[in-house]
């Protein structure tokens, strides 16, 4: 769990007039943070009811986002991917500079709609974005507003960046991009 997690955490108890000593708070980052790994073994929860639940209310949240955003609100803006835990949505006819603006309003609409923690971060623009298939993607990235003709070569899940390809292969790949 990241510090901003565990800041985020320690503001939503102190959100609801619950008072924590100085002690009190380090204890319970220190809780929070050592408790967080304890549900999880290798990968898979043990208790499969807890898992299961978690994971039903991650899909519920990111069906609910989905349809916020297809629902015209925001133009011609359409989620053309979507998993557990982020969205890819496409903004025809729009500079950069316009897809960070309404990035920001889905993101601050998304949140406002859920409760706490769940929390919509828009983290990046990607112009041009080539989906190949689940949780593999290719494309130039912008991370901030005022670096939009600064991208980054961005890939994910593609034989450019597996380790479990030779390097040939990853080569040849970036080569037909």
């Amino acid at each position: 769990m990241s510090k901003s997690e565990i800041s985020d955490l320690v503001e939503m108890v102190d959100e609801n007039n619950v008072h924590i000593s100085p002690s009190g708070s380090i204890f319970c980052k220190k809780s929070v943070r050592r408790g967080s790994g304890y549900p999880n073994f290798s990968g898979r929860m043990p208790c499969v009811e807890l898992a299961d639940a978690i994971v039903s209310k991650g899909r519920e949240a990111l069906e609910k986002a989905i349809a916020d955003v297809n629902d015209g609100k925001y133009g011609k803006v359409r989620v053309i991917y979507g998993d557990t835990d982020s969205m890819f949505v496409l903004c025809p006819g729009m500079s950069r500079k316009e897809a960070f603006r309404i990035g920001a309003e889905i993101a601050d609409d998304v949140t406002r709609n859920n409760p706490k923690p769940i929390k919509l971060k828009l983290e990046k623009i990607m112009q041009p974005l080539i989906v190949e298939t689940k949780k593999r993607y290719v494309g130039m990235s912008y991370e901030n507003e005022n670096c939009i003709n600064e991208g980054v070569f961005d890939a994910k899940g593609i034989e450019t960046v597996r380790r479990d390809s030779c390097p040939l292969v990853a080569r040849v790949r970036l080569l037909h991009w």
